[in-house]
This record gives C-alpha cells, sequence and structure tokens, in this order.
C-alpha cells in the first residue's frame, strides 16, 4: 500500500492468477515429491498407538529440510520480498510433502485433509464474493486490525511455547492447551482471522494492477494469497481434528 511506483508494463490479473496458481502447483509437487521418495526402500514402522506404517528412510530424512522450510521460507519472504519467487516455491512445496506425510502417518490425517479442501474452497469462494460486493471494507483501518491480529497470533503462540518450558507456568499451558472449549474457541478465531485476511489480498491484488504497479510486484500479491489460502487451509484443518477429538498436539 506504500508502493506509488508504476509502469507501462504493469501488473494484470491474469498473470497475477498464473503466479498464484504456480505456487498451489507447488504444493502439489510437494505431495508428489513424497509419493516418489516412498517407493526408496520402504520399511514398516509401529506407532505409538501400535498401527502398521508404511515408510521410507528417505522420505523421513526430507522431512528435515522440508520442515525448516515450512516454518523459515515464509519470513524470508516476509523481509525480503525479491526473494519470493524461490521463498514461496520451497514453502509451497514443503507445505504438499509435511500435510501428505502427516496423511502417511497418521490415517486421521486423510479424511480430515479432505473436508479441510473442500471447506477452505468454499470459504475463499464467499470471501471473494463479499469482497466483489463491498460488504466488508478494505481500508486503512481494517488493514492495521488484521496487522494487528496477525502479529498477535504470532506472539501469542511464541509465549505460549516458552511458557511450556518454564515449569511454573507448564500448567496453564496444558490447562488452555487441554480444554476443549478453549482449544476450539482459538482454533474458530485463527480461522476467521485466516478469512479476513483473503480481503487484504484480494485488495492487494486489485490496488496492483489499478495501481498500475510493475510486474515485479506480482510475485508479491500472488504469494500473499497463496500463503494466505494455505494458512486458512492449515487452520481449519486443525479446527476439524480438534471437533473430532484427533489432534494430537494437544495430548
Amino acid at each position: 500500500t506504500r508502493i506509488e511506483e508504476k509502469s507501462a508494463d504493469c501488473a494484470t490479473y491474469s498473470s497475477i492468477g498464473n503466479k498464484c496458481a504456480f505456487f498451489m502447483a507447488m504444493v502439489i509437487v510437494g505431495v508428489l515429491l513424497l509419493i516418489g521418495l516412498q517407493m526408496i526402500n520402504p520399511s514398516t514402522i509401529v506407532m505409538e498407538d501400535g498401527s502398521a506404517v508404511t515408510i521410507s528412510t528417505a522420505a523421513l530424512v526430507a522431512a528435515i529440510p522440508f520442515g525448516l522450510f515450512f516454518i523459515i521460507m515464509p519470513f524470508i519472504a516476509m523481509l525480503i520480498k525479491k526473494t519470493i519467487p524461490v521463498t514461496g516455491t520451497l514453502y509451497c512445496m514443503s507445505v504438499g510433502y509435511c500435510i501428505s506425510l502427516m496423511a502417511q502417518l497418521f490415517a486421521e490425517y486423510r479424511d480430515a485433509i479432505s473436508l479441510a479442501l473442500i471447506i477452505t474452497i468454499a470459504i475463499v469462494a464467499v470471501m471473494a464474493l463479499v469482497y466483489s460486493r463491498g460488504w466488508i471494507k478494505v481500508d486503512d483501518k481494517f488493514r492495521s486490525i488484521m496487522k494487528i491480529l496477525f502479529f498477535t497470533s504470532i506472539v501469542s503462540g511464541l509465549l505460549m511455547l516458552v511458557a511450556y518450558f518454564i515449569p511454573q507456568l507448564r500448567g496453564i499451558v496444558m490447562f488452555v492447551a487441554e480444554n476443549p472449549v478453549l482449544s476450539l474457541a482459538g482454533s474458530v478465531v485463527y480461522v476467521v482471522i485466516a478469512s479476513l485476511f483473503l480481503l487484504v489480498d484480494f485488495d492487494a491484488i486489485q490496488n496492483a494492477v489499478e495501481g498500475k504497479m510493475p510486474r515485479k510486484y506480482e510475485w508479491i500479491a500472488a504469494f500473499g494469497l497463496a500463503f494466505s489460502v494455505i494458512w486458512l487451509f492449515l487452520k481449519v484443518l486443525d479446527l476439524i481434528l480438534k471437533m473430532t477429538g484427533k489432534n494430537d498436539s494437544d495430548k
């Protein structure tokens, strides 16, 4: 929103859409990569619940760098936006890899992932309608509120993580994590925040095109939308798992 640069070779909706589709395709590439690694000397391991899972050592080893990409790449993209074509690609591939790996290791994730995908698509469609009809106005005040909510969610998550390693505070963290009402309420709030962020991304894309910004800003707009869609999917998935009582992270 602070960019006033204009160009004759300006951003277009179709080009931004193609770049966003590229990022989504990289998620699928991550899934296919796991499938390929699964074919390399797969072996059977027994999980803590006694279930047997077929997984290859190569797939588990590859989970280490992809797990790091999943955590680090969004922050690098945020701080150094010119790296988005690379960092965004690695992030989206890591999402596809990590989610498909979870589905491979934990059977309860498989149905939840399909349902989360359907719900995410529905929410994106609804929010696109809300934005196109102007039912919610995306102005500077709205962006400021969303920015506060975003950083509050990050800080609160970090504080909970730090508090867990402090013996005096661990009981509070476990109470919040294991309380079904608080846990579900928190997940619902995250889903709402992620949904509202879609409006900010739609507005950013419109500003880039109608403001005649150079094509280099297409990557920023495209990754912003792709990241919000993925973030929404992950929050919807987390909510579904908690509603069905299958979120192992709360145990």
